[in-house]
């Protein structure tokens, strides 16, 4: 700071010399001349005293310089003089004594957690100057101020010294839990409970490890961990035995408990629940409360039994039932389960509302997938297949539901016949059948004579027997002579199954024309019916770019017989989709009130002719119609199956109002159908029906079903018209 001096006047008597002052008091100085208001306050006192200063002295900020300053013509100026150095130096020892300037060290290893307080310590009269290299606070100020500030300072460094040295004892301890624990102290907002007891104790308690930790003091954690475990003993319970480990296995899901938590959450009942010993413990802060939660899971939670009969049984060993199940689990909240001690019940535990939904699905599932076994000696099995189409046609023709399915499987002398289908279907089938094998009359003729035997298993003596057959319309068997007798006895008859306690299928208006089976299982048929009234999991609408009804055809009948919902899903997808599709996309609604269960909107391609142009690429030289026609079958059959459908109908799509050539718009389909089929394994789809309720069509579908696959594997039906029952076909064994 630069020196400050006055200019003094000659006085009449001898001046008294400058006087230096220096010592720790006078540090102080450098807060006061950085103080305009204290400066001032300052010059005023040596004025007072006939003095002014220079400071600070030799770059010292402890040392002052005294200079006198005494007017002209002051009074009793000798005697001023004179006592002037005692008087200047009590005047400003009088003066800094309202004034402080300490220094307090602090360990460096403390130093950041001391100064990151300072803000709560300064005031306007006091400053706080922190020196790194010293580790040292320097406070300056008048006196009063700085004592409450060195106050505050102090007992900030002793606290965190006192912190850091409770740190050294702290301790940390995990209390490991199970799920149900953890839940119960949750609830009881143990965390913040305990925390307000024991303030030095932090505690967290943790669901995703189901853990608690303590950290604090021994002592402290100690009573803290006692004090968790004497509130889980404390806590009102109350244990209630479930009637069935199925309604036990679905309060363990993870889905289960979130809905009932919800429930409770909706109701205000604070209230968990776990698993222990069988049994369910609800737990609560109070009793009545236990009651409400006890009764919201008596009364949400519901259990209904499907009986199976023997018929039945096969259903629920197939892939399909596997998947269904999954669906169902994965869409509801509930469980289905087949008891080990029970095998022939389905029980289906869940909230009521999931339960009631998915009951009829279920019934409908096993309804369709019923099983019986006929049992056939082989030679009678040879003879109904050779002779008897006929009456194997009127046993096909007289079942009521598409299609009865047929498991082959040879046992010695005779084959096993494992019909599927409807209960009603199989049963009538099975039995025709049976009645049909057993009118067969056999008898055994011994062959004694020498070499008759080898003569039989010749070539001369095989095609002898084979003009014996043709020409008496027979079929001769040529046993083994080691051959036991018992192999030729009539096939036993199957038991009597018991009637299936299912709920018959719905029937449908469908007329079926033909059909082919794949080795896999899949089902391609063909048939005439209306496809709004089709009873198929998923139906395909030929539909334009803007999904709208308005211009009439196919789509608008659709929309129609289904409600306005489905109309309003299509705007609904054309919104997010930037109000158009594209030519072969696939998109899906809800059925409204159309018997399917899904509506896929196929967009097929217009048709601009052989104008339109060509692909050039050498993969393909379709037009782009209909590589586009391709893509909308293909993605219908796609979406489809990632839906889980089992089921699809699709008409001619891009025939009609599209203008696409029937003939190439049918040998299209019909082959995208094809490649799929032959490309893909099946996953849920099993059966894929081409529709339409046009004659022409339908014949135009049926010609290209038998191009396709041939007509010797193909299965063609009459021309009777439908009866409003579905038409079934039981398709014979070809080769044996």
């Amino acid at each position: 700071m630069p020196q400050r001096s006055c200019e003094q006047d000659e006085p009449p008597a001898r001046i008294p010399d400058p006087i230096i002052l220096k010592g720790p008091q006078f540090s102080v100085l450098s807060y006061i001349m950085s103080k305009d208001k204290l400066l001032s306050e300052l010059n005023q006192t040596l004025s007072k005293v006939y003095a002014q200063y220079e400071w600070p002295v030799e770059g010292k900020d402890n040392v002052i310089l005294l200079i006198p300053n005494f007017p002209k013509n002051v009074d009793n100026q000798f005697q001023k003089c004179k006592a002037w150095p005692k008087e200047v130096e009590t005047a400003l020892t009088t003066f800094l004594k309202n004034f402080k300037c300490i220094d307090i060290p602090v360990e460096e290893g403390i130093w950041l957690q001391v100064i990151s307080q300072k803000d709560g310590w300064a005031t306007s009269d006091v400053d706080v100057v922190e020196d790194l290299d010293s580790s040292q606070l320097f406070i300056s100020g008048r006196t009063d101020s700085v004592e409450q500030v060195e106050d505050r300072v102090k007992r900030v460094i002793k606290d965190i010294e006192e912190q850091m040295q409770k740190a050294k004892q702290m301790i940390k301890d995990n209390a490991k839990l199970n799920g149900a624990k953890v839940k119960q102290l949750l609830m009881c907002s143990f965390a913040r409970t305990v925390m307000q007891k024991f303030p030095d104790v932090d505690v967290k308690v943790t669901s995703k490890n189901n853990q608690v930790t303590f950290e604090g003091l021994p002592n402290d954690v100690t009573s803290a961990k006692c004090e968790m475990y004497e509130t889980l003993n404390n806590m009102p319970k109350l244990r209630i035995k479930p009637k069935t480990q199925s309604q036990l296995h679905f309060l363990q899901q993870a889905s289960a408990s979130q809905k009932i938590y919800d429930m409770f959450k909706e109701r205000k009942v604070q209230a968990v629940y776990f698993i222990e010993n069988d049994e369910v413990v609800l737990s609560a802060m109070k009793e009545d409360v236990l009651k409400q939660a006890c009764e919201i899971l008596k009364r949400s939670i519901i259990e209904k039994k499907i009986v199976l009969k023997p018929r039945s049984l096969a259903a629920i060993q197939k892939q399909e039932w596997s998947l269904l199940v999954q669906t169902l689990q994965d869409e509801h909240t509930l469980t289905v389960a087949i008891p080990r001690h029970n095998q022939h019940a389905v029980f289906v535990t869940g909230l009521e509302t999931s339960v009631k939904s998915v009951i009829p699905q279920l019934q409908n599932y096993i309804s369709l997938n019923s099983d019986e076994s006929v049992k056939i000696e082989n030679g009678r099995m040879l003879y109904l297949q050779t002779y008897t189409k006929d009456e194997i046609s009127n046993i096909q023709q007289g079942a009521k539901r598409l299609p009865l399915r047929m498991n082959i499987q040879s046992k010695g002398q005779f084959v096993i016949l494992t019909i599927s289908g409807t209960e009603d279907d199989v049963k009538i089938a099975a039995k025709e059948l049976k009645q049909l094998a057993d009118s067969v009359c056999r008898r055994p003729y011994p062959v004694d004579k020498p070499g008759m035997a080898k003569l039989f298993t010749g070539d001369k003596g095989k095609s002898y027997l084979n003009m014996t057959e043709v020409k008496f319309k027979c079929i001769i068997v040529v046993n083994n002579p080691s051959e036991e007798d018992s192999t030729m006895a009539d096939s036993s008859h199957e038991e009597d199954f018991e009637e299936i306690n299912v709920p018959k299928a719905q029937p449908t208006t469908y007329h079926i024309l033909g059909y082919h089976t794949l080795k896999d299982g899949r089902r391609i048929v063909v048939g005439k019916g209306d496809l709004t009234k089709m009873h198929v999991d998923v139906i395909v609408n030929a539909a334009n770019t803007s999904l709208d009804s308005s211009t009439g055809g196919l789509t608008k009948a659709v929309v129609d017989a289904g409600g306005p919902s489905i109309k309003a899903e299509c705007a609904k997808i054309i919104k997010t989709r930037g109000g158009t599709l594209f030519e072969g996309q696939a998109v899906s609604t809800g059925p409204g009130n159309l018997p399917c269960k899904c509506i896929i909107h196929a967009v097929g391609p217009v048709w601009h002719g052989s104008g339109y142009g060509h692909w050039s690429g050498q993969y393909d030289d379709r037009r782009k119609e209909e590589l586009l026609l391709i893509d909308a079958v293909r993605n219908s059959l796609t979406l489809a199956e990632q839906m889980g459908f089992t089921s699809i109908a699709i008409p001619a799509i891009s025939a009609g109002g599209y203008g696409f050539p029937l003939d190439l718009c049918v040998k299209t389909i019909m082959m995208t159908v094809h490649h799929y089929c032959k490309s893909s394994q099946p996953k849920s789809l099993m059966e894929i029906r081409i529709v339409d309720n046009a004659d022409a069509t339908c014949q135009k579908f049926q010609d290209a079903l038998v191009e396709q696959y041939g007509s010797g594997s193909v299965v063609i039906t009459g021309d009777e018209k439908s009866t409003g029952q579905w038409q079934t076909l039981l398709k014979v064994i070809d080769h044996f």
